[in-house]
């Protein structure tokens, strides 16, 4: 009996050449998956950086619109000159506690106009404008009548008000209006039971406190509470991290807060009613207005320069020089 014999392919592998080139194939794939990762990454960046800048010039435009149009409104008490201040130093716009001027503001970092106030004027960035607004804002609050005659130190307003320790407020019944200083708040006062009393008397360890206990006259139930709202926005670098902000100061503090980083200037310009038809007829800056022309002011111009805070440092800086409202 014959055997068969089976005959078996030799097995081939791959050539040194063939290797090498499989390698280099590879490697070729891996620099070309890297460099598009890394490409998408850088993408990724930048146009979250640009995201991040557009919202932070929204943010910004928002609140500054807010507030601007606010600008001088007192509710119903719309004539000034029947609002008694009880606050202390009421008459220093130092401190952000006078309602005498509604609109100020400070050209290139210099003192305020009209009132010729130098606060916060020192870490307000160097050639940059700034801008003062005060306004009363409505709050729904009304007065509990007979618990307000003009000498007593409490002022008894409406059960679950929003109203706290500290809070400036203005009480009106639209021919006249108090601005004081709540210094006390017993939201469980016994005398009415479901009633919050409001104290107008003694002084905060901080805030302005108020000068008297009483105030001008006694309200009716007919009386409001407003919310004094008194704001300061400038540019500044308060952190020190070389990234400049925009920051602003409220009634009671005694520096501004940073609301926004990357603002590297801000340019202001004023419409001036020359012919009183309240529209403006001419735009200036802070120093032209001066000291006697602001009652005229009836709009704002803001221009504002924008950097983004991460800055990618695989492409060139903008060292352009941006002109911002002829300046």
């Amino acid at each position: 009996m014959k055997q068969k014999h089976t005959t078996y392919k030799k097995s081939k592998g791959f050539s040194l050449i063939e290797l090498m080139i499989a390698m280099v194939i590879g490697l070729l794939m891996m620099l070309g998956a890297m460099g598009l990762f890394t490409s998408n990454k850088r993408i990724y960046r930048e146009l979250n950086s640009m995201g991040r800048l557009q919202e932070n010039a929204r943010f910004a435009i928002e609140i500054l619109i807010k507030d601007i149009r606010m600008a001088g409104y007192s509710g119903c008490a719309d004539n000034i000159s029947n609002v008694t201040n009880n606050l202390n130093n009421s008459a220093n716009d130092d401190n952000l506690f006078s309602f005498q001027n509604a609109v100020e503001g400070s050209e290139s970092a210099a003192n305020w106009q009209p009132s010729n106030s130098n606060d916060q004027v020192g870490n307000i960035k160097a050639n940059t404008d700034a801008l003062t607004i005060r306004y009363m804002q409505p709050s729904g609050i009304t007065i509990d009548n007979p618990y307000s005659p003009p000498t007593s130190a409490s002022v008894f307003v409406n059960d679950g008000s929003t109203l706290s320790d500290g809070d400036v407020v203005v009480m009106t019944d639209c021919s006249d209006a108090d601005i004081f200083q709540i210094t006390n708040d017993p939201s469980n006062n016994p005398t009415p039971p479901k009633d919050t009393v409001v104290h107008n008397a003694g002084a905060q360890p901080t805030g302005p406190g108020n000068s008297s206990g009483g105030i001008s006259k006694t309200y009716g139930e007919d009386a409001q509470f407003l919310v004094m709202v008194s704001r300061r926005y400038y540019i500044a670098d308060l952190d020190g991290d070389g990234i400049s902000g925009l920051y602003r100061q409220g009634i009671t503090e005694t520096t501004g807060t940073e609301l926004i980083e990357g603002v590297e200037r801000m340019e202001i310009l004023y419409g001036e009613d020359t012919n009183l038809d309240t529209v403006a007829d001419r735009y200036v800056d802070a120093a032209t207005v001066g000291a006697t022309n602001w009652d005229n002011v009836v709009s704002v111009q803001i221009a504002l320069l924008f950097q983004t805070v991460n800055q990618d440092f695989h492409g060139d800086l903008d060292t352009n020089t941006y002109t911002l409202l002829n300046s």
